[in-house]
């Protein structure tokens, strides 16, 4: 993260439209901003506020572990954050999150006024929160909108795939049956 930029790194719109819609942004720069019907802004304090709807979050990555918490709980999500996969956060994070897009090379952020603003030193990474959240990822690169790798978290691939019980001790393949006749 660049220090002059600070948490200046903006989303930009095609990014935002390959994903959307949202209903809110908790860490917008502008009450009226591209990325949701409804935006907090810094002064508005984002992590105090309810978080209703479908989240489109790119929080301040100075500090983002109020943001991950906030974002866990809520559940319902797409947040975009720098690949820090070394970080406490960032395990936290992947512990609970449906998936991860990895996305192709340095999304080119941008200013207030959507000028592209520079491109950030790290990768970028979209979690997603909530099946809704991991098919507008899906549908996105379908579409050739973003370019990368998804990956599914066990979380998620433990819904289609059956858990043993405690008293299993495998699969019997019939031979069980076979022995008794």
């Amino acid at each position: 993260m660049s220090k002059s930029r600070g948490d200046e790194w903006y989303t930009p719109r095609w990014l935002v439209n390959a994903l959307g819609p949202f209903d809110l942004d908790p860490a917008a720069p502008a009450r009226s901003h591209w990325t949701a019907t409804r935006c907090y802004t810094k002064a508005d304090d984002g992590l105090r506020l309810p978080w209703n709807g479908r989240v489109f979050l790119n929080p301040p990555y100075s500090e983002p572990q109020p943001w991950v918490e906030r974002l866990i709980e809520h559940g319902n999500a797409i947040a975009l954050f720098f690949v820090r996969t070394d970080t406490k956060w960032m395990q936290q994070t992947l512990g609970v999150a449906d998936a991860a897009f990895l996305l192709r090379g340095r999304i080119p952020f941008v200013d207030i006024e959507e000028r592209k603003s520079g491109t950030p030193a790290a990768a970028s990474i979209l979690l997603a929160f909530g099946e809704n959240n991991v098919k507008a990822i899906r549908e996105a690169q379908k579409l050739g909108a973003i370019d990368g790798q998804l990956l599914f978290t066990l979380k998620y691939l433990e819904r289609f795939v059956p858990t043993p019980r405690e008293n299993d001790t495998g699969a019997d393949l019939g031979f069980n049956k076979l022995a008794a006749d």
